[in-house]
């Protein structure tokens, strides 16, 4: 997702929103940002209105609210070893682990994810856990990989198509956001062995963001022939998480 760019806004949309914005996470609420999307519709219009709406739910503090609708992954108290190919990851991330970042075990140690920069990566599972070295701004604070289970027997679920879908997007950009268009939505259109389309904001007030939930469904409908499914740690192994990968060009 682009910056929102306040300088493009009126000096009198610009104020109101200085405004909304200084009365705090807790007092600004939808109906707060559904007004003011719908006030200000032809100059959000204009400069990105998806852009602007994604801006203020993250910073009123709805975006985890949002991220986390009917949120229900199960998180089994064990290891594994490092799983086939094609097993989709997880891990949590913010205080509290209350979002979460996903992605798609690639084999010998590399993952397929979708960056916050907007780019379609192929990493280490050590970059995967603690974010891009060359990006020191935005480290990532997981402390474990999780890999998707099913919840009866324990035994890993992958997808070996998956890791060819994936390879045909290394480095490819597309427009992140956090909400509609993530990494989540990445690791589902793998598994499905199609590209999902961004949620249009529309659906993200009504249907909650593109989910861990949602990946779960696919997980489970996809792979797991619609079984309950469970999140397993992915034991350290060395050289598990130092191995060096080179990202594969389209």
């Amino acid at each position: 997702m682009k910056t929102l760019d306040f300088d493009n806004l009126p000096k009198s949309v610009r104020d109101e929103l200085c405004v909304l914005l200084s009365r705090g996470k807790a007092d600004i609420g939808w109906q707060d940002i559904l007004s003011f999307a719908k006030k200000h519709w032809v100059v959000l219009t204009a400069v990105g209105i998806l852009g602007v709406v994604s801006y203020l739910v993250i910073q009123s503090g709805l975006a985890a609210s949002l991220l986390n609708k009917k949120k229900r992954q199960l998180f089994v108290d064990d290891e594994i070893d490092p799983p086939p190919p094609g097993t989709p990851l997880l891990e949590s991330l913010g205080p509290y682990g209350i979002i979460e970042h996903s992605g798609l075990y690639l084999g010998r140690s590399a993952a397929a994810e979708l960056h916050g920069d907007g780019v379609f990566k192929k990493v280490t599972l050590s970059r995967f856990l603690n974010g891009d070295e060359e990006d020191p701004d935005n480290p990532r604070c997981g402390e474990k990989i999780f890999a998707a289970c099913d919840l009866e027997s324990k035994c890993p679920l992958s997808l070996g198509s998956a890791t060819d879908f994936a390879a045909q997007y290394f480095d490819s950009p597309t427009d992140y956001n956090i909400l509609t268009n993530n990494c989540h939505r990445f690791t589902a259109s793998c598994i499905l062995g199609e590209l999902q389309k961004p949620l249009v904001w529309t659906d993200l007030i009504i249907n909650g963001a593109y989910s861990i939930s949602k990946l779960e469904d696919v997980i489970s409908q996809k792979i797991n022939g619609g079984r309950d499914i469970c999140w397993i740690s992915v034991r350290r192994t060395v050289p598990s998480f130092d191995f060096v990968v080179s990202p594969r060009k389209r």
